[in-house]
């Protein structure tokens, strides 16, 4: 009996080890291509050239790329390169879900297009916080593309933090499908797991 009880454990131990390295070494593949993505604009930042905001502009414009590097800006204390245009807190949600999108135990790439259904605020341990809900779609290509319209939230988002000063959660089950789920149960369900 104890040999059962011990294998069950370790079989136990060995699933959520598995799970934590697959996720660290998912979001280093995701990170390294964005850095791939960014290596002429990244290269001037490590030399510490001159960078003008309408460098940074054109590859912010990617959804999937502004999170990885408005945060790299920020890192490297250079927020003053970060353009105003993308720092309204749906587009820090809109990235922050294609980021997450993108990570290889998601759906391992960014959607081909992203729209914002609504914001939601509710209170999350004695402090108004925001969500805000999206439908996506994936590429034709891509294999969730014959599911259609996607649903994804974001946040909590707090008001009072600056664009980008902090990671912002994401969320998309694999049967959060347009018409499927309603977006207002989806947004109880994600408030549920954050307890």
């Amino acid at each position: 009996m104890g040999y059962i009880v011990g294998a069950v454990l370790v079989a136990v131990m060995a699933f959520f080890a598995g799970r934590i390295f697959s996720a660290g070494r998912g979001a280093r593949i995701r990170d390294k291509r964005l850095q791939e993505q960014l290596a002429p604009l990244l290269e001037k930042l490590n030399s510490k050239e001159p960078v003008t905001v309408s460098e940074i502009f054109q590859p912010a414009r990617q959804i999937e790329v502004r999170y990885f590097l408005f945060h790299l800006l920020r890192e490297k204390g250079r927020d003053d390169l970060i353009p105003t245009n993308f720092s309204f807190k749906v587009d820090q949600a809109q990235a922050a879900l294609a980021y997450w999108l993108m990570h290889p135990n998601e759906m391992g790439d960014p959607p081909e297009k992203i729209e914002h259904l609504q914001e939601l605020t509710r209170d999350l341990k004695g402090e108004p916080v925001q969500f805000h809900l999206f439908r996506y779609r994936m590429p034709e290509e891509h294999w969730a593309a014959e599911d259609g319209w996607r649903l994804g939230i974001v946040g909590p988002m707090k008001s009072d933090i600056s664009a980008y000063a902090e990671p912002i959660p994401a969320f998309s089950r694999q049967g959060d499908i347009e018409g499927q789920v309603d977006v207002e149960a989806l947004a109880e369900a994600y408030l549920e797991k954050l307890g």
